[in-house]
């Protein structure tokens, strides 16, 4: 991703010559994303998102990532072509893009996928049809008409709603390169062999130079190819002549600006593009000189080229279109992608040194109190005054010394450490020399792959000494008493042991404002020297069973805050603020975990290194802002320890060049990113329009969807950070880091609220939140009505299933009591009546009267038989075995086939096939068989008959019994009359009873001498 941020004054020191360049250019191209390298236009849209025009294809860019649209073969919801020339963004919200081999497109975000994009193309046989698909640029008029320079058309007039064109030159078939609408409201056009014409947008009047007509005349601007209109009404314009050119509106005068060879002027070249900045500078894009920038204060021209060696530098030197974001950014396409800058955030100086033509690693800085800043490097001593910068090599007889940290030892002098001991410097002579005994220990005399990075000083066994670091080498101290070093091989001193040093790699000695000196060690954390008679080191070490122990034990600097309390960078572990009251570290969890060197500024702002770049840590807002600064070598950014002069300014450095600033010139900037919503997708198919309504209401069969989002930002060198909520389902923020969607499946029917959010380069989250009401409405058996309509309905059904069961239940008793009333009136009556018959017979045995004992007897046997018979009935009636007519039938052959017999009586029964299958209730299947019982009975007693029929059979759902016998028969009439029983005992009234309950119909027929017929038609359930 391209880093646009706060980058500076660039200024390049060659020994004692000084060569500025006033811009660096970050860049983008394909690597980045971008569709192709060759930009030939660009704009910003409403929403804020960047459109790129190439020559394949537009690119929407949100200074993370690209979205490329491209022209897609017969397919009219594409774009028209890929040849990008122009874009312009209309009063409506329209994006036209223009384009060299496919007309004019119409874009509309808001629009269904389908209808996103309107082609305007030139169709054969179409007149209406635009004329040529060759669009070199539109603009818009105050009448909201569009007009289109084309290549052989001139200039056509578009409608936007109809699409219908109109031909202000009917008869030209010139090529128009640009277009431009001046503040009185005219339409200039730069044609190709044509010169300027002008044209009144509402009238269509034209005015042009006749002169022009001629295409072999030697003209001045003959063939025009940008024009721009600044701030007074003043048209510039590029032409192919290589000059530029001015009408000024005031004067009524054109004058042009020749190309020089001298420093500040016009390089000739054909100007491609023009374009103002809010300081009314000129910025020209030329076909082979690149950038220029002029001045119109001082009348001066600036040139910025690209330098293949320099990093920073302009992308290409072909430079087609120039647009300025709303952050005051300068976007430059060329045909080597885009460079970037922002003039108005340079804050920066960067300096080069190149002594002796090697590579300078800077380690150590310092300001003197004559203003004089001294740079220690890996190749010797660079010195800086007054803009000039002098290289002084430094030499221990002939070896060649780096010169590694600085001390002060006094007005006059320096304690340098170097790669191969500790010197003392004269700052006038520039003559260095050792400590008196240096040659005497074996440490120091001359390090062994070894330099000194750090020194202090402090007294041990209170003699003054100055403590030194020889990385690799634990610890050594001069003795300034005795005049002689003591280092980790005195036998006598023993000084690891003794001061309980354990780490041979020492970065850094740092001294507080109380006097207090802490150690920087690689291996053992954070080292505290506590003084005394027997001075030791006391180590702070993280330990993961402490909450407040330090991050990381590889510590790379430290520096004392405002409050006396200490910050320590550690390289593994990031930020770290001690209280050394408390003992208590605190880590600062929004750094990175690599940092290097730190300081403070008077705001108490930390400003650190890390990965090659400069960080900000402002503790009010508990985030950080990253600067990547310029790195015209190429060489991996800055790195090391930071130093701040007495003055606050702050310095670090890179390989062979280092930066200095004040930190109060650069001002952060917090703008809160606004996210877009820019994709709705159900099931991988696009539903974007759905994202500009009110609510978004979705069936239950389209609950897995993805929302895409983006939040245009180009201030911040990493992603802007993403988090989203389905309010109703998540619980929380989930944070997305920079991925830029948010996918769900499954979701119930409801209402849910989608939010999102977006983070700004600091951290800072913007209270700018993106809200839309998503409404999944569920299936029919999840609707509330449904719901209730179900239960209602099962109320009903559970209500009416029990009235069932009480009806059956009261049913069922009512058989019963009907059993057992007829159980009772029979049983009981029969049962008296033997009783009675039983008294007789004692009687007629007292009376010795066998016959009418004998008759007695016989009348008990008979009344008992048909009680057992009529018991047996009942019993068989009410097993709900015997419910289908299988059963039925099997009794009625069974009970009428011995009886008959025994009377002499043929008998035929005939039944339907498949009527067996037919089921009776309880009661009527009892009334069913007790009425042909009864049938039979009267046949058997009273009609003399010989022959019986009996058939079964269903006719319209209903169940037919037919009786006919061929006996005496009998007067039906006079019977029911006279309502005699002259049949058996219940007769024909217990027949139409049982007849009635069953809800069937009883029809009997006789006439004397010719039988009797009895029909029985019964409902079946």
């Amino acid at each position: 991703m391209i880093k646009l941020n706060l980058l500076g004054i660039i200024c390049f020191c060659f020994l004692q010559n000084l060569w500025s360049q006033n811009l660096y250019f970050e860049g983008i191209t394909t690597k980045n994303g971008l569709s192709n390298n060759k930009v030939n236009c660009i704009l910003q849209d409403r929403r804020g998102f960047i459109w790129i025009g190439t020559n394949d294809g537009l690119n929407r860019y949100d200074g993370n990532k690209f979205m490329v649209f491209r022209n897609k073969p017969n397919d009219t919801t594409s774009l028209s072509g890929n040849y990008i020339s122009d874009l312009l963004e209309d009063k409506d919200g329209n994006i036209w893009i223009a384009t060299l081999d496919g007309g004019i497109t119409r874009y509309n975000y808001m629009h269904t996928p389908q209808t996103q994009f309107k082609q305007f193309k030139h169709q054969p046989n179409d007149a209406s049809s635009i004329p040529v698909n060759i669009i070199h640029a539109v603009i818009e008029d105050q009448q909201g008409y569009l007009w289109l320079a084309t290549g052989g058309f001139d200039v056509i007039r578009l409608h936007k709603s109809s699409g219908k064109i109109s031909f202000p030159f009917p008869d030209s078939r010139r090529t128009a390169l640009d277009l431009c609408l001046d503040k009185s409201n005219t339409i200039w056009i730069g044609r190709q062999g044509g010169g300027i014409v002008k044209i009144d947008p509402v009238t269509l009047a034209a005015e042009k130079d006749i002169r022009y007509d001629n295409l072999y005349a030697s003209l001045p601007h003959a063939v025009v190819t940008t024009l721009f209109c600044d701030e007074k009404n003043n048209m510039w314009y590029g032409s192919w002549d290589k000059l530029l050119y001015q009408y000024n509106r005031s004067a009524n005068q054109e004058k042009s600006f020749p190309g020089k060879n001298e420093p500040n002027s016009f390089i000739q070249d054909q100007i491609q593009f023009i374009l103002a900045d809010r300081d009314q500078r000129l910025w020209l894009g030329g076909k082979d000189s690149g950038l220029q920038i002029y001045h119109t204060g001082t009348n001066q021209f600036t040139q910025y080229k690209h330098d293949p060696l320099l990093e920073g530098s302009l992308a290409d030197n072909n430079v087609n279109c120039i647009f300025i974001d709303r952050q005051n950014k300068i976007w430059i396409g060329t045909n080597k992608g885009i460079s970037v800058t922002n003039p108005k955030q340079q804050f920066f100086q960067q300096f080069i040194t190149a002594g002796n033509k090697k590579v300078a690693k800077i380690y150590d800085f310092y300001k003197d109190a004559d203003g004089k800043l001294w740079i220690g490097t890996d190749i010797g001593l660079f010195i800086e005054e007054n803009g000039t910068t002098k290289y002084f090599p430094l030499y221990d007889g002939k070896e060649a010394l780096a010169v590694t940290s600085f001390y002060p030892a006094n007005k006059n002098v320096f304690y340098i450490g170097t790669n191969s001991s500790l010197f003392m410097l004269d700052k006038k002579n520039k003559k260095i020399q050792k400590l008196p005994n240096t040659e005497n220990d074996k440490v120091m005399n001359h390090l062994i792959a070894s330099r000194v990075v750090s020194m202090a000083e402090d007294s041990i066994e209170n003699q003054p000494v100055l403590m030194v670091s020889p990385y690799g080498h634990f610890l050594a101290y001069y003795n300034f008493i005795e005049h002689k070093w003591v280092s980790r091989l005195d036998t006598v001193k023993k000084i690891l042991p003794r001061f309980n040093i354990k780490d041979n790699l020492i970065r850094k000695m740092y001294k507080t404002s109380s006097g207090n000196i802490w150690f920087a060690n690689v291996k053992e954390g954070l080292g505290k020297w506590n003084k005394g008679v027997s001075p030791a080191l006391y180590f702070y070490k993280n330990n993961p069973m402490l909450k407040n122990s330090i991050s990381n034990n590889n510590v790379f600097d430290i520096i004392e805050g405002s409050n006396h309390n200490l910050w320590i960078s550690t390289y593994g572990g990031g930020l770290n603020y001690f209280e050394p009251q408390k003992e208590s570290f605190q880590h600062i969890a929004v750094s990175d975990n690599l940092l290097e060197g730190i300081t403070t500024d008077s705001l108490g702002n930390i400003w650190m290194i890390s990965n090659g770049n400069l960080q900000k840590y402002e503790l009010t807002r508990n985030a950080i802002t990253v600067y990547a600064l310029p790195d015209v070598e190429k060489s991996g950014g800055v790195s090391g320890y930071i130093y701040k002069d007495p003055s606050g300014k702050i310095y670090l450095a890179g390989k062979n060049y280092y930066f200095s600033f004040f930190p109060g010139e650069i001002k952060s900037s917090f703008t809160q990113p606004e996210v877009h919503l820019t994709d709705l997708k159900i099931f991988n198919n696009s539903f974007s329009h759905l994202l500009f309504k009110e609510k978004i209401t979705l069936q239950y069969r389209q609950n897995y969807f993805t929302i895409e989002f983006a939040a245009p930002d180009f201030n911040s060198t990493q992603p802007v950070q993403y988090a989203y909520m389905l309010e109703g389902f998540d619980k929380d923020w989930v944070n997305a880091g920079s991925r830029n969607f948010a996918s769900y499946s499954n979701l119930e029917g409801g209402t849910y609220y989608f939010k999102v959010k977006a983070s700004n380069h600091a951290g800072v989250w913007s209270d700018k939140i993106k809200t839309i009401k998503i409404v999944i409405i569920p299936p029919v058996w999840k609707r509330w009505w449904f719901l209730v309509l179900s239960a209602l309905l099962l109320a009903g059904a559970i209500y009416a299933l029990y009235r069932y069961r009480i009806n059956e239940i009261l049913k069922r008793q009512a058989i019963r009591n009907k059993i057992a009333q007829d159980l009772h009136d029979n049983v009981g009556s029969t049962l008296s009546s033997i009783s009675v018959y039983s008294h007789v017979a004692q009687i007629n045995n007292s009376k010795d009267n066998k016959t009418a004992l004998h008759e007695v007897l016989e009348k008990i046997s008979s009344t008992s038989s048909d009680m057992i018979a009529e018991m047996n009935d009942t019993v068989w009636a009410i097993n709900p075995v015997n419910d289908n007519m299988e059963k039925i039938i099997g009794r009625m052959e069974s009970f009428a086939k011995p009886l008959l017999a025994a009377r002499n009586i043929k008998f035929a029964f005939h039944y339907q096939p498949g009527i067996e299958q037919v089921n009776l209730g309880m009661e009527k299947r009892k009334n069913f068989y007790l009425i042909f019982k009864e049938c039979l009975n009267n046949v058997i007693k009273y009609s003399g008959a010989g022959f019986l029929e009996v058939h079964l059979l269903l006719k319209d759902k209903k169940l037919v019994l037919w009786i006919q016998d061929n006996g005496v028969g009998f007067n039906v009439e006079k019977e029911m009359a006279g309502k005699k029983l002259t049949l058996s005992g219940n007769g024909l009234r217990n027949m139409h009873l049982r007849a009635k309950e069953m809800k069937a119909i009883l029809t009997i027929t006789s006439e004397i001498g010719k039988g009797t017929n009895v029909s029985l038609t019964c409902p079946i359930p």
